[in-house]
């Protein structure tokens, strides 16, 4: 008597109708072949150096769905099959290519990136250079600008990159970027630089991107009694909001910058030197001096801080979405609004080269000082 396989096994359809060019991929391509009852089956059309084979995916659906089911069966049926595809194909690229190339091995990334966009043929290199400009900002916040070797590109740093781009830009500007990053990251693993593209798996959808809330006053006073995770986050972000720092350099700060009352300070983004004059807040929050060398503040990664911020303003009652640049404009607004800063002074302090930079925050105090006035009461004087 034979033997019963047991386990799911992938059979081949009958030859029953037309085959569907679903995606077209790079050697590996998704298509659909009718089959009985108005259905299709999904398979991959794979070719590669031995050969062409086709692999049946067990996933059906009605070619002309007649409800709301049907539809919804057939939309979830196509999207796991190209989920596959995408899968499948890197995995695929991935041995034909072998391990991680030798000369790709000790390469930086963002070097290779930018020997992407000296090849690159289509028609907006534009948007590609900015993705890259992008990429080593948020190097230089998340890892202080060290070099990012093929092992550091993993798909926490890419998800975290995408949520620098989605904090700071606006519209779909995001979503591109994103996009040319996961396409510089597929390249590179076709030539050998990673074995799995570590940007597969990660969704980039469009959004209208986050605006940076400000922090007043008030909600700052809130904070301060408020549970946060991580003491060190808590007392470096306070620090941000009476010093304007940003994360880079609050995080690289070292007790030979401070001085009686006040720091002095290249910034790692601009190169430019500030000085910023300690008020007895700032003071308290800096604790008991160290070594010349040591790190005022003993920070976590980017990510893991946001991830407390997150959790602190939630606690304390606040609704905004609170990133750690907020802590720069809303030092920068509430010295304006405060009305004992002039322009010149604030460029100074937050060490801008001109006015252009400043005038955001100039709009938002202008915005919430007629706010102020619309609030007076209304007067009936059609009787004068």
């Amino acid at each position: 008597m034979a033997k019963q396989k047991t386990g799911t096994s992938k059979k081949k359809p009958k030859n029953t109708g037309t085959v569907l060019s679903l995606v077209k991929g790079d050697g590996v391509h998704l298509r659909a072949k009718k089959i009985s009852n108005g259905r299709a089956s999904l398979f991959l059309d794979i070719r590669t150096p031995e050969g062409r084979k086709k692999d049946f995916l067990n996933l059906h659906y009605k070619v002309n769905p007649l409800n709301l089911e049907e539809r919804l069966s057939k939309k979830a049926a196509i999207d796991k099959a190209k989920t596959i595809r995408r899968a499948t194909e890197e995995k695929i690229s991935s041995t034909i290519n072998g391990t991680i190339s030798r000369s790709y091995k000790k390469m930086d990334f963002i070097v290779y990136c930018k020997d992407f966009l000296k090849k690159y043929k289509n028609k907006d290199p534009r948007i590609v250079r900015y993705a890259i400009e992008k990429l080593e900002a948020f190097n230089l916040e998340e890892n202080e600008g060290k070099t990012l070797l093929p092992h550091s590109i993993t798909e926490e740093f890419l998800k975290s990159y995408k949520t620098y781009l989605d904090q700071r830009l606006n519209g779909e500007t995001p979503y591109n970027y994103f996009t040319k990053m996961k396409q510089i990251c597929k390249q590179a693993t076709k030539d050998g630089m990673f074995q799995v593209n570590p940007s597969l798996e990660i969704k980039n959808s469009k959004t209208e991107g986050l605006k940076k809330d400000i922090l007043f006053s008030n909600e700052i006073t809130k904070l301060v009694p408020a549970y946060c995770p991580n003491k060190e986050v808590k007392r470096a972000f306070l620090f941000c909001l009476y010093t304007g720092f940003r994360w880079v350099d609050v995080k690289s700060l070292t007790w030979s910058h401070v001085y009686d009352d006040y720091v002095i300070k290249f910034q790692l983004k601009t190169k430019k030197q500030v000085s910023i004059t300690l008020n007895g807040t700032a003071k308290k929050l800096l604790g008991k001096r160290g070594e010349e060398m040591e790190k005022v503040f003993s920070l976590p990664s980017h990510t893991s801080a946001l991830n407390s911020l997150k959790v602190w303003s939630k606690n304390a009652g606040i609704s905004k979405h609170i990133t750690w640049h907020c802590s720069r404009h809303s030092f920068a607004v509430n010295l304006l609004e405060g009305g004992e800063v002039d322009i010149k002074t604030l460029i100074d302090l937050l060490g801008h080269s001109g006015f252009g930079h400043v005038h955001k925050y100039t709009r938002v105090v202008d915005t919430r000082k007629k706010l102020a006035v619309d609030s007076l009461q209304e007067l009936d004087l059609d009787s004068i």
